[in-house]
Parts: structure tokens; sequence; C-alpha cells
């Protein structure tokens, strides 16, 4: 069951995410035991395609995880590309913020860059 607490952090989440502009679609965002995980779709000019990815926001973000960011972003179509783990992790680092809506802005910016340096 999840508490209060997390129901009113998910909906932040949520509502954060809703508001990034090349985030086309939201297909899922749901708070787990341990983590919230979900699915999303980012589309802007320079992309001939939408792109899907899955997400995983661990209990500490916005904080990082030891020295890990605490957000991380999934794609197995992108394995060949640099700065991409076999399990389909985009490695890339962002700013700090302790503001969670801030923090989410931030991290699916990073993402956006990124994916624009591979078109």
């Amino acid at each position: 069951m999840i508490s209060v607490l997390d129901r009113v952090r998910l909906e932040k989440i949520k509502s954060a995410i809703s508001e990034i502009p090349f985030v086309s679609k939201i297909n899922r965002i749901e708070q787990g035991e341990f983590f919230i995980s979900g699915n999303i779709e980012i589309a802007f000019e320079e992309l001939e395609n939408p792109l899907l990815f899955d997400f995983l926001i661990t209990q500490e973000y916005p904080l990082k995880t030891y020295s890990s960011e605490s957000i991380t972003f999934f794609n197995s179509d992108l394995i060949q590309y640099n700065h991409v783990m076999a399990n389909g992790n985009i490695c890339i680092h962002t700013a700090h913020s302790e503001d969670l809506e801030n923090k989410i802005w931030i991290d699916f910016n990073a993402l956006k860059v990124y994916v624009f340096k591979l078109t």
C-alpha cells in the first residue's frame, strides 16, 4: 500500500513531467515498492521519430544515491551509442537541485540534450 507521502510525491512527479513540452506522451508512471517507474515518449523537431524511454526514480530523489544519479533513463534501442550501457541505461549526469520539480526539469532536459547530440 502506498503511503500518503508517497502518493503526494508521485503526483508531484507526474505533474512536473506532464509540463515538459517535449514529453509527447506519458504511457505509465507508477509507484512500486522501492522505485517510481515510468515509460514516456519524447519528441522534438530534430527527431525524425519519437523515442520511448523507461525510467526509474529512487526514494532519495531529487538527491543523489551515494555518487549516482537517483533517476535512470533506459532505451535498449540506443545501445550502439556512446554512454548507453548494455541494459539500455543512458549514462548522463546532471546539475543538482533539492527542489523536486526543478530536478525533474533538469534531468529530462539533460536527456533531451543527450538525444539531440545523437541526431
